[in-house]
């Protein structure tokens, strides 16, 4: 259960799938791209969504310690969606200020995988 570890122990197993989902993203929009030629939007969107599976199942079972169906699955999605917003809006509001567009990515970087922990930690794979 999510209480038996340390939230540093799960900090850490977070960040390490973080790095690997977001390899296994890359892997497969460029394999995508280069191999079947596909449009750079649709091959991002099937390694985001491939990503986001993997990035469920390491993060219930590695990470969280958590059950892998039924409720955090729900709540893991929803998690994703908003953290997926949340990051279109920060780079949005960047450029609307004219802003360089990597400040931008670094504020998604600043703040999105810190919150995203935080909601899955204490809401998508708390134990109920």
């Amino acid at each position: 259960m999510v209480h038996r570890t340390s939230l540093l122990s799960r900090l850490v197993r977070f960040g390490m799938t973080g790095i690997g989902v977001t390899a296994l993203h890359v892997v497969v929009a460029a394999s995508l791209i280069e191999l079947s030629h596909a449009g750079p939007a649709a091959a991002n969107g099937i390694a985001f969504i491939a990503a986001a599976l993997v990035s469920f199942l390491v993060n219930a079972r590695f990470t969280f310690r958590a059950q892998a169906a039924g409720g955090p699955l729900v709540r893991f999605l929803l998690v994703t969606g908003l953290c997926g917003a949340l990051s279109a809006a920060i780079a949005a509001v960047a450029e609307a200020q004219g802003l360089d567009y990597r400040i931008g990515i670094a504020a998604v970087v600043a703040i999105v995988p810190v919150l995203s922990f935080l909601l899955h930690n204490f809401w998508s794979f708390r134990p109920r």
